[in-house]
């Protein structure tokens, strides 16, 4: 997710009640928060010397799990964001209303750690602005952050003070942002100065199945490197942008079934976690919407949803990402939520296109820091949809792909395709939709 004048940055959103289908600057969202998967990752699992898997729920489909920081150490759940850089959590000073000191709401107290270390002048205070409304002021330090066991020391981090927001917060967020852009509480660049992990990799793969049991997880991210059990095939490898503050690879084609063009020029898209929709900027989402969807702003925000009836009628169409023909399924292109089917694009004014994880939950995506990359995968629970570069095979065609693989026994017990129906509320009208899951 992206602030106004930092870095992007996740938030979330808490609703007792169910909400009426359509509010102004919101609408509702589903998403799946379950206890673990049954055959998969069930408690953080270290898969070699420097590389650990952390199961995660999930809120719009944003992954959040469990780090520790301090001595002794405080379990704090965090969202991954790759699109921002700034790594903060919610600090015992905050006094904000809803925000702080709430149930169930975890806080980090400095005063309880003997490896806490203050950075820089404590009377200077750190404003996060984003784009949904969202402030946080947080003051820096500097303590041990714990992932999956293995440990950053004098990792710099934000403590927040305060936090305004319409929506609720999780604990913290961990900004993964790119060797691109200098931040001194990007948990990347400090993965990459200490090395403890066997590689300065962060990779996600989201729950794929149709399977509503319990037992499954809501993703699962890996540091250090990749987790083999959680795709198949090989990772097809991208370099970024390194111009750019985000994990940008170039776009350069969208083509629709018959040959038709959507693109007039190559553009960087952002790849982020930290983002539920996939957003494009208007002129582009307009000659897409207008040749496949055909879909309504329900809000007049960018809340687009169609007709639930023409859903069949719904066709895959390629997109060309860093080099990769990806092929965009119709399942892929809208989610369902009651009567109503939502698409997962937005347009947006501003902004570069920026692929979310309705788009990212399609495909297991590693970022590496130290190569300055991103790669794809088939997800274990996911469908062959990506072709190499210059493959034939178009819309709607078969083939395996240049990540290979298909589904398999475990595919169907791990993945997470149909979204169980919680109530939570959205923050639309930023392009990025956040939210934080009431159970």
């Amino acid at each position: 997710m992206h602030t106004t004048d930092q870095q992007p940055q996740a938030a979330a959103a808490d609703h007792t009640q169910p909400p009426p289908p359509w509010l102004v600057h919101s609408f509702p969202f589903v998403s799946k928060s379950a206890a673990g998967p049954a055959d998969g990752v069930k408690s953080v699992v270290r898969l070699d010397a420097g590389v650990v898997s952390l199961p995660a729920t999930a809120a719009a489909q944003i992954l959040i799990a469990t780090v520790q920081l301090g001595t002794p150490p405080k379990s704090l759940a965090v969202n991954f964001d790759t699109g921002s850089a700034v790594f903060w959590v919610r600090g015992t000073s905050c006094r904000s209303a809803r925000q702080c000191g709430q149930p169930n709401q975890q806080t980090y107290d400095p005063r309880s750690s003997s490896t806490y270390a203050p950075l820089g002048n404590q009377s200077e205070i750190t404003t996060l602005n984003y784009a949904d409304g969202s402030r946080i002021q947080c003051l820096r330090a500097q303590d041990t952050l714990t992932v999956g066991g293995i440990q950053l020391l004098r990792q710099p981090v934000c403590v927040a003070s305060d936090i305004q927001s319409n929506s609720i917060m999780s604990d913290g967020l961990i900004g993964l942002a790119p060797p691109g852009l200098f931040e001194p509480a990007n948990v990347m660049s400090t993965m990459n100065l200490l090395k403890p992990f066997k590689d300065t990799i962060v990779s996600f793969w989201y729950n794929g199945s149709d399977s509503m049991a319990p037992t499954l997880r809501s993703g699962v991210v890996t540091f250090g490197g990749v987790d083999t059990s959680l795709f198949t095939g090989t990772i097809g490898w991208s370099p970024i942008n390194m111009t750019s503050k985000y994990w940008t690879l170039p776009l350069t084609s969208i083509a629709l079934p018959g040959g038709q063009e959507i693109l007039t020029n190559t553009t960087s898209a952002i790849i982020d976690t930290g983002t539920t929709i996939t957003s494009l900027p208007t002129a582009m989402f307009n000659a897409l919407n207008a040749a496949m969807f055909r879909g309504r702003d329900a809000d007049g925000l960018g809340t687009y949803v169609i007709d639930c009836g023409t859903v069949p009628q719904l066709r895959a169409f390629n997109m060309t990402l860093g080099g990769v023909v990806f092929k965009v399924l119709p399942r892929e292109q809208y989610f369902r939520y009651g009567v109503y089917c939502v698409l997962n694009f937005s347009p947006s004014a501003t902004l570069p296109p920026v692929l979310g994880s309705s788009f990212l939950r399609n495909h297991y995506t590693a970022f590496d820091y130290g190569g300055r990359r991103v790669g794809f995968a088939t997800p274990v629970g996911g469908e062959p949809n990506v072709f190499g570069a210059g493959d034939a095979a178009g819309p709607g065609a078969g083939g395996s792909g240049a990540s290979g693989g298909g589904k398999s026994d475990k595919a169907a017990a791990v993945g997470l395709r149909a979204m169980d129906v919680r109530t939570v509320m959205v923050v639309c009208g930023s392009l990025l939709l956040t939210a934080f899951l009431f159970n």
